[in-house]
């Protein structure tokens, strides 16, 4: 497991991408910049552009989600 000593845990790549698994449980499908504002509001807080890309690609590599476009799709 990654982890980094002095980040806050709530910006890790883990965190983002379970709560962006928890969101698109919801919808299935969703523009990626739905998704985006929709994990900001859902942490409360402003993310970075560079982590929610880490993030997707975390997932991508996992194979649980697929991007097509300007769209993240669940393939769980």
């Amino acid at each position: 497991m990654i982890l980094f000593e002095n980040e806050d845990p709530r910006v890790s790549i883990y965190y983002l991408s379970s709560i962006m698994i928890n969101i698109l449980n919801e919808y299935k499908e969703l523009k990626f910049d739905v998704l985006y504002k929709l994990l900001e509001d859902s942490i409360g807080y402003t993310v970075s552009i560079d982590d929610v890309y880490y993030s997707l690609d975390w997932l991508y590599l996992l194979d649980l989600v697929d991007v097509s476009g300007d769209k993240v799709i669940l393939c769980l």
